[in-house]
């Protein structure tokens, strides 16, 4: 069973996701609509830029999660484990 504020952070953080994505979604869809022939080149420019930024987002946040998060996960898990091994043999003595 959840316990109520963590439900209520989880909530509201998927609505503020949502928002911003559709929000986004939609100013995306606004610009293509715009476009007239004249703009076709403005128009591939910033593709390529959004290109270019997804692949630097994507490639950033590959190395912060196994370079930094994936690290630091495994040196709590260890600590938890072995603070785990210590009360389990000082309950059995």
């Amino acid at each position: 069973m959840a316990i109520a504020p963590i439900t209520g952070m989880l909530r509201r953080g998927l609505i503020l996701d949502l928002t911003v994505a559709l929000a986004l979604v939609g100013n995306t869809r606004s610009l293509r609509m715009s476009v007239d022939a004249t703009d076709h080149a403005d128009l591939a420019h910033e593709m390529r830029l959004t290109k270019l930024q997804l692949g630097l987002g994507s490639s950033f946040g590959s190395l912060f999660w196994y370079g930094y998060h994936v690290r630091d996960v495994r040196k709590r898990d260890i600590y938890y484990s072995k603070l785990e091994e210590q009360r389990a043999a000082n309950q059995a003595a």
